[in-house]
């Protein structure tokens, strides 16, 4: 028999129970058959709902001054574009600044939980730190921009598109985004950085961007120094940083020639940090401040660990690389392809504790191809031409009786990559390339190497119409 006290206990606990369960999920809509007819009130309803939430936006354009503030301590919010009237199929959205600019799209500023911002455009805003969008995220907190369009937005220090600031163990991902169109303008005290996007991590946290595009963004400074035209990293601490799949193209840097480090596409600055950047496409990135910058710059310094790998830098219209490694830094540059820059392919050096290697790379058509410093150790590279199928149509295959075919080292300092640069398995014969790609089996072949995905990113991959090639 059971007993009936039972019953009294369990409803005096119901209560206690319920109340510790976390909130039910709920959506907020933005639109003429919306819960809410903007996106801030729909935002800042879904912020004090707590718990996990969706704010989806109908597929329209809207003047925005998104703010999440401090209050955020947990929680999941999920801001997506895109919607149709109904709020049930997704296609593409807008989130653009208030009508006569002057103020920034989004400024985040979470403590805790995670915001995730997807299919949206960005554009239109202007900020001293970010242009569209600033988030300084508190340890704990976690942010994801996902599959956005971050276009024609200006920032007066750093961060034309976007600025990101990672405390403690803070997260963030930019993940098949186009940062386009953006500009620092810098006033004249203070030098200009990261046209498309800078990020600033200090402590334990994780930073990943792959499968981005930074593409026309610029630094400019009237009467100081700009640099990074495209992407600005400065990294610290024990972050780990994944920078893959990426194409930096045309991003520009204009002002004064202060005799600093100066780069066209990017720069990472890594301190104590770990950067592992894999597959990455750096074209025609330009100077017009007359420094000699290059395409792409490189510090490693205090214990950081850098490894640069499977990726091409070409057509610059100054250098390709400068990378350097400091205190008792790490730098790894292996399996690359630095064709057809005006100036220096490769400048590589080392401080007297530090570790520097070039492995596997091409570099040719660069005047000069290669220098290095005293200590740095190198192997299997080339220099002379090496007979690719079409750089300038975007294939960057080596042709027929390529001496870059098979010839590589199979075990340079820090390893191979496990993919190419177009995502095929990286050693296809007997031995790796020398290069960014590996061959392409003959038709026919018992193996077929080219899978589905390496497919997808050659396509990814086509840049016509650029101006210089070395071809076979």
């Amino acid at each position: 028999m059971s007993n009936p006290h039972s019953r009294y206990a369990l409803l005096w606990l119901l209560p206690i129970l319920l109340s510790s369960m976390p909130a039910k999920a709920a959506v907020f809509t933005v639109g003429p058959s919306g819960t809410h007819s903007t996106v801030e009130a729909a935002v800042a309803a879904a912020v004090a709902a707590g718990g996990t939430n969706e704010v989806r936006i109908i597929e329209a354009t809207f003047a925005t001054n998104l703010v999440v503030g401090s209050s955020m301590t947990g929680g999941q919010l999920v801001i997506s574009g895109g919607w149709d009237h109904f709020f049930l199929t997704q296609s593409k959205g807008y989130l653009t600044t208030r009508a006569g600019g002057g103020s920034r799209v989004a400024t985040l500023a979470p403590t805790g939980g995670e915001i995730e911002i997807r299919n949206l455009t960005i554009s239109g805003g202007v900020g001293e730190y970010g242009g569209g969008i600033r988030a300084d995220l508190g340890s704990g907190a976690r942010l994801d921009l996902i599959s956005c369009r971050v276009q024609d937005n200006v920032a007066t220090r750093t961060g034309g598109g976007a600025y990101l600031a990672l405390n403690g163990n803070a997260v963030a991902v930019v993940s098949g985004s186009r940062f386009i169109g953006n500009a620092v303008n810098g006033p004249p005290t203070w030098p200009a950085s990261g046209g498309g996007l800078t990020v600033e991590a200090e402590g334990t946290g994780d930073l990943t961007l792959v499968s981005n595009v930074f593409e026309g963004n610029s630094a400019n400074a009237d009467d100081n120094q700009s640099t990074a035209g495209g992407v600005y990293l400065n990294v610290d601490g024990s972050t780990n940083v994944d920078f893959s799949d990426n194409t930096i193209d045309d991003n520009r840097l204009a002002g004064v020639d202060s005799g600093g480090v100066a780069s066209g596409g990017a720069l990472w600055i890594s301190d104590d940090a770990t950067l592992t950047a894999q597959r990455n496409l750096c074209l025609d990135n330009r100077d017009e401040q007359g420094s000699p910058a290059y395409q792409l710059s490189v510090i490693s310094s205090g214990t950081s660990a850098v490894s640069f790998t499977d990726s091409i830098v070409a057509f610059g219209s100054h250098g390709g690389i400068s990378a350097i490694a400091r205190d008792t830094g790490e730098l790894r540059l292996t399996n690359l392809t630095v064709l057809d820059n005006s100036t220096t392919g490769i400048s590589l050096g080392r401080q007297t504790d530090a570790t520097a290697s070039l492995f596997n790379t091409i570099s040719y058509g660069n005047l000069p191809n290669v220098s290095t410093s005293i200590g740095v150790s190198l192997g299997s590279n080339l220099t002379t031409d090496p007979l690719l199928v079409d750089p300038a149509g975007g294939d960057w295959h080596p042709a027929t009786g390529s001496s870059v075919i098979d010839t590589g080292d199979g075990a340079p300092p820090g390893g191979l990559g496990d993919l190419d640069f177009y995502s095929t398995p990286r050693v296809q014969g007997g031995q790796v390339n020398i290069g960014a790609v590996e061959s392409v089996p003959e038709p026919g072949a018992a193996v077929l190497a080219v899978t589905a995905l390496a497919a997808l990113a050659l396509l990814r991959r086509q840049v016509p119409g650029r101006r210089r090639s070395s071809t076979a």
